[in-house]
């Protein structure tokens, strides 16, 4: 090395220390998840073995099969779930139980979608094979939506009654299903985390419309699709 050229040290020991952004960093070191055991909720545990039966063989689930369902609370979720929880700006949803529930238990369960929620319970169930693989649809903002609405009307009768109550009259829905009030805050809770995060009004509607069930069938129906579609069109609305 030449005199000329010098040391590191030598060279910048004059230079001010330039100051990193930490924002622009690839990615982030996230803290282990909490996760939490069923002991430490009986209230939860109650929940399961009193009222989650599976369909499939119509029997109730065991306390060994309960205690391998993983807990935490909506504001220690991970990664994408938490820009979910944290987009709903809400703090009472914190507390929202999300309940992690092992995949051939939920395939027992006989439900075709990944996640469910019991909005008086404060409590949002995930299939725990579809939650590991990441949310790519946005399903947590739908089900903390429903959580949302029940703090919004604490009611069991009114909320029974929104969920029959449709929310466009002028789709001339059979069911009420998914057009209704309750359905309509949760869908809408998902689509505008969606729309966050720059997928477009067409992207959201083939997402649904190629939404399938296990067997293949579509999730939605044409008459799904124009609730669906109506309502994209009013969060994407200049």
């Amino acid at each position: 090395m030449g005199a000329e050229e010098g040391t590191f040290e030598q060279k910048n020991k004059n230079e001010a220390p330039k100051e990193i952004d930490f924002s622009k960093a690839p990615s982030r070191i996230e803290a282990p998840v909490n996760y939490k055991t069923m002991k430490d909720f009986p209230a939860y545990k109650k929940y399961f073995q009193e009222e989650w039966k599976t369909d499939k063989d119509k029997r109730m689930l065991t306390d060994q099969e309960i205690d391998r369902i993983k807990l935490v609370n909506a504001s220690n979720l991970p990664g994408e779930y938490k820009e979910q929880f944290k987009s709903m700006n809400d703090p009472r949803l914190g507390d929202v139980m999300i309940a992690i529930v092992p995949a051939d238990l939920w395939k027992r369960r006989g439900k075709s979608q990944p996640s469910e929620s019991e909005a008086s319970r404060d409590l949002v169930l995930f299939d725990e094979s579809y939650f590991n693989k990441g949310d790519k649809v946005s399903w947590m903002s739908h089900e903390l939506g429903h959580c949302l609405y029940w703090k919004n009307n604490p009611l069991p009768a009114e909320y029974q009654k929104d969920s029959i109550t449709f929310s466009y009259k002028d789709i001339k829905s059979k069911e009420p299903y998914p057009n209704n009030k309750v359905e309509h805050m949760a869908f809408q809770k998902q689509f505008e985390y969606l729309k966050q995060n720059g997928k477009t009004k067409q992207e959201i509607s083939k997402m649904m419309e190629e939404l399938k069930d296990p067997k293949g069938t579509p999730e939605y129906s044409a008459e799904d699709m124009k609730f669906f579609n109506k309502l994209l069109d009013d969060i994407f609305k200049p």
